[in-house]
């Protein structure tokens, strides 16, 4: 059963995104601290727009600074978790995306780096149907180191 499920998120993630960076997404610029071990958690909460539900969320993140710590982005709703990982410093690439499909509801985002340094990312994300048309995003920082 699970491999179904992520056979269909993926055929989803294929069909709605395909592999260019999460088009019409709402971004969040930040930074992360010097330090090691530096989280930014986040919530971002999917909802219904015009009577279509949410079927999943769709996230990547782009490290801003040349020169520093590879950058990961983990999201997760339950039991069940992606992550994507932009590599490549200070280049205009995103990280690859992932996508969970846990429709509404509350999903969890960590950002976090591979060692010392301060840097500044981009994250995107946008909550999507299962027709990939966006539906209602909410976004509250809970940790911003």
């Amino acid at each position: 059963m699970k491999k179904l499920l992520f056979k269909i998120a993926a055929a989803l993630w294929v069909a709605v995104l395909g592999s260019a960076p999460v088009v019409n997404a709402d971004t969040q610029d930040q930074a992360l601290g010097g330090g090691p071990g530096v989280v930014d958690r986040y919530r971002i909460t999917c909802s219904a727009a015009n009577g279509a539900d949410t079927a999943g969320l769709a996230i990547q993140v782009k490290n801003n600074t040349p020169e520093s710590p590879a950058l990961s982005v983990q999201v997760y709703k339950g039991s069940v978790a992606a992550n994507s990982t932009d590599a490549a410093s200070g280049d205009t690439a995103f990280s690859p995306a992932s996508y969970i499909a846990r429709g509404n509801g509350s999903y969890f985002v960590a950002v976090d780096k591979a060692g010392t340094g301060a840097l500044d990312y981009t994250l995107y994300y946008q909550c999507v149907t299962g027709q990939g048309a966006a539906t209602d995003t909410a976004v509250s920082i809970r940790q911003d180191q």
